[in-house]
């Protein structure tokens, strides 16, 4: 996953945190908070999310990166769902148990389809 593709995905949450400092700053200068204060917390709150951000997409990554590494050592490719690991996000895991439950179905049908062929 390329870190500007991440960027994009997160491009909500990034405009949501610029509103909200800009917020945070015109009610500063309106309160009449001392402005090397202001100058400190805002450049804290970038840094803390900036660092945020990075850590998130590195975390992303290291998982997405290890599924395609089990995927490309895989030969029968439809058992990935058996050997990845289970996630912990909340949309990550829904897609898993998706997939989880697509490979089973899939399974069944071969199991029936092995069974039909082997009465004829």
């Amino acid at each position: 996953m390329k870190f500007t593709k991440y960027i994009k995905d997160k491009i909500n949450y990034i405009l949501g945190f610029i509103v909200y400092s800009i917020i945070i700053l015109a009610y500063a200068n309106v309160m009449a908070v001392n402005k090397n204060f202001v100058i400190v917390i805002t450049i804290m709150s970038f840094l803390f999310c900036g660092i945020g951000l990075l850590v998130s997409y590195w975390e992303k990554n290291k998982y997405i990166k290890n599924i395609e590494k089990i995927m490309d050592d895989l030969e029968e490719k439809y058992l990935i769902s058996e050997l990845i690991e289970k996630p912990r996000g909340q949309e990550n895991l829904a897609y898993y148990n998706i997939l989880k439950r697509a490979n089973k179905s899939m399974l069944e049908n071969v199991i029936n389809v092995r069974t039909s062929r082997k009465r004829l």
